[in-house]
């Protein structure tokens, strides 16, 4: 049976005498957190600026194959874009949190190619994967999960090429977890 006063929470009606629609509650949930839980949390900063290294270094690698002849510098010209809208959004969001990016080498790349490129984007996901658990800003999660899936397609892509499985788990990690 029903449990006692659960026929009482229904579209409109919370408690006596209260109303809450049900797009008012889906609006809480950024509502119900303290303001400090929009700012970020201390190690959001930490974990955006070492995305925004990968993501710079990322684009420096693309944009060096890009200027290698063959059939894979579309990819890498797209690939590029990708990673500079990413690392413009991640300036942005670390900006607003009162961090600054650092002025350090972007993430190093031993080498240019595709498995160079392959092992940077795994390195991404991975770092993507690990700042879900960690990452204080619930709002700006969306975001990072975004551009883990798009590096997830670089993944894809890239061990394609090399002759490998695209896809080696239903749900890229990077090789965490």
């Amino acid at each position: 049976g029903q449990a006692a006063g659960a026929r009482r929470v229904r579209d409109g009606q919370v408690a006596e005498g209260m109303t809450l629609r049900r797009r008012e509650f889906l609006a809480l949930p950024l509502l119900a957190f303290p303001a400090s839980a929009h700012a970020g949390a201390p190690g959001d900063r930490e974990i955006l600026a070492e995305a925004l290294r990968l993501e710079t270094g990322l684009s420096s690698l693309y944009r060096e194959l890009a200027r290698e002849p063959g059939p894979a510098r579309g990819e890498a010209e797209l690939f590029g874009r990708h990673c500079e809208e990413h690392a413009r959004g991640l300036r942005t969001a670390l900006a607003n949190r009162g961090g600054r990016p650092e002025s350090g080498d972007p993430a190093a790349t031993p080498a240019a190619g595709d498995a160079a490129a392959l092992e940077l984007e795994r390195a991404a996901v991975a770092a993507y994967y690990r700042a879900h658990a960690d990452f204080g800003d619930v709002a700006f999660l969306p975001t990072l999960s975004s551009i883990m899936a798009n590096h997830g397609q670089h993944l894809a892509v890239l061990r394609s090429r090399l002759g490998r499985e695209p896809a080696t788990r239903a749900f890229e990690t990077g090789g965490v977890g």
